[in-house]
């Protein structure tokens, strides 16, 4: 099914009639809808980071505070910093508060980036509230301000 509006004409789905012509079953104006439908779908998946990749990419980047980081990398990210504190606090507390300490400034590095991806200053990070919803928004697939959208599996 294709649901996605293409310039001045609405797309259509099978069976239903095309909104400029008035003809059932327009293959040609749903064949493109369905093919930009699943470009779209296709750049969004190349985006999605695995564990292994954000954790790579939250050290390795650990001074960065510009570019940008999905959503994907910043949630594995918190992720990894929970599970680290949860397993090193059970082995002993100033351990945990040594694993907190060596991952505070990377990850305050990769929410910075991940402000960014929904083009906003990463000084909302320091607001409570809002940074939450910033944090949960959808990435804009486009160049902004900050850079073009991060690399496919970074």
């Amino acid at each position: 099914m294709c649901l996605i509006i293409l310039g001045e004409h609405e797309a259509c789905t099978k069976g239903e009639m095309h909104s400029n012509t008035q003809q059932p079953n327009s293959a040609q104006h749903c064949g493109r809808a369905c093919s930009r439908l699943v470009q779209i779908t296709a750049h969004r998946e190349r985006q999605i980071v695995n564990f292994q990749n954000a954790i790579k990419s939250g050290f390795t980047n650990y001074t960065n505070f510009k570019g940008r980081a999905s959503r994907s990398a910043y949630w594995y990210w918190a992720l990894f910093i929970v599970v680290l504190n949860v397993v090193l606090s059970s082995v002993s507390s100033n351990l945990g508060n040594l694993g907190t300490l060596a991952t505070l400034i990377p990850g305050i590095a990769v929410g910075v980036r991940r402000m960014h991806d929904t083009s906003h200053r990463g000084w909302w990070l320091l607001v409570p509230v809002v940074n939450l919803v910033f944090l949960c928004q959808a990435s804009h697939q486009n160049e902004n301000q900050f850079g073009p959208p991060p690399p496919p599996g970074t």
